[in-house]
């Protein structure tokens, strides 16, 4: 993920089949690494802080928007995105990509976006929290033993 460095041939495979994006701001705030499981999720990184996200994507193609383009799901202006809020993306709700699924299945039960959307827009931000505190306890556990 640095400029001129080599990563594993196993890392760039995995990136691959995940359709692996890497967004790097021109001032370098809010990098962020973005890979999509198939049609349904994707999985934002983010790398100051470190942060992960998970989102359900759009169902239609017509109405899918990436998360590479906070600034069209906020309808931010330029000059807002870059100097207000400092080229961070801006916070997306857990919910963003559910509505426009006409069925939903979790935990056994099928339903509408009414019905069972907040149950896995819970479970979706749950994950993330889980997600995020294994991500910052393997970059605790390498920094450990770098400096020991």
């Amino acid at each position: 993920l640095t400029p001129g460095r080599k990563a594993p041939f196993n890392l760039l495979q995995a990136f691959r089949s995940k359709q692996a994006q890497l967004i790097r701001p021109k001032n370098d705030v809010g990098t962020r690494l973005i890979l999509k499981f198939g049609d349904a999720f994707e999985m934002i990184i983010y790398f100051i802080p470190l942060l992960v996200i998970l989102r359900a994507l759009p169902q239609n193609d017509d109405t899918r928007t990436s998360s590479t383009h906070s600034q069209s799901l906020t309808n931010e202006s330029e000059f807002c995105t870059g100097v207000v809020n400092g080229s961070l993306p801006t916070w997306i709700p857990s919910q963003n990509g559910l509505d426009t699924h006409k069925e939903i299945s979790v935990l056994g039960m099928k339903g509408s976006h009414s019905t069972v959307g907040r149950i896995v827009a819970e479970k979706l931000q749950h994950s993330s929290s889980l997600a995020t505190r294994v991500l910052r306890q393997c970059f605790a556990d390498m920094t450990y033993k770098a400096y020991s």
